[in-house]
């Protein structure tokens, strides 16, 4: 009931990477990739599977709880060696040595490192996950969550891919097409608030 499928990345000192450098293997060809990821798209929305998220497809009501926690900025809990929480405001990362972890609970200490996010990099991180998802990015959500300042720069940022026809806006949201998705990464970083953008 549930697919996620992901475009093959070449890592470095993996035994592909190896081949490949060696002339034992071909490159992994972008225009395949494309083709093969438009069969995939079309073959799973044959067979009434929502395509909720670029990677991700499911029957309805079988939609991954613990990803779309990460995608609709819902806070959760991480236990244990090198568990991850986010609480809306602060994101924390435990130590993944088991023994110090372990210690660290014993005396008292808090085993994590914990990072405080700005608003700038929850506006970034909304525009980036949300994008990638069937639910888009809704810009009356943003202006309530990071300012109405926010909302605005990103009208005006994703206007150009709405005039392409790469994304497409239904009320509020602004959600990727087809064609979008191949470019979803490109389209949500020239939509991210930076330090260049107050520069312009």
């Amino acid at each position: 009931p549930h697919l996620s499928a992901y475009s093959l990345t070449l890592e470095e000192k993996t035994t592909l990477a190896y081949l490949i450098n060696k002339g034992l293997a071909k490159q992994p060809d972008e225009n395949e990739a494309i083709i093969q990821y438009n069969m995939l798209t079309s073959f799973m929305d044959g067979h009434n599977y929502k395509h909720y998220e670029i990677s991700n497809f499911a029957k309805e009501g079988f939609f991954s709880n613990h990803n779309t926690a990460y995608w609709k900025d819902k806070p959760y809990l991480g236990l244990g060696p090198s568990a991850h929480s986010y609480n809306l405001i602060s994101r924390q990362w435990n130590v993944s040595n088991t023994t110090k972890y372990i210690k660290q609970i014993n005396a008292g200490i808090v085993p994590a490192e914990i990072e405080e996010l700005s608003n700038v990099q929850k506006y970034n991180e909304y525009v980036y996950t949300r994008l990638r998802t069937s639910w888009g990015a809704n810009q009356r959500e943003m202006a309530g969550k990071y300012g109405k300042a926010f909302s605005v720069f990103f009208r005006t940022a994703i206007n150009k891919y709405v005039s392409r026809g790469q994304v497409y806006q239904d009320n509020s949201c602004f959600k990727l097409t087809g064609e979008g998705m191949l470019y979803a990464d490109a389209i949500a970083s020239d939509c991210f608030y930076t330090q260049k953008t107050d520069e312009r």
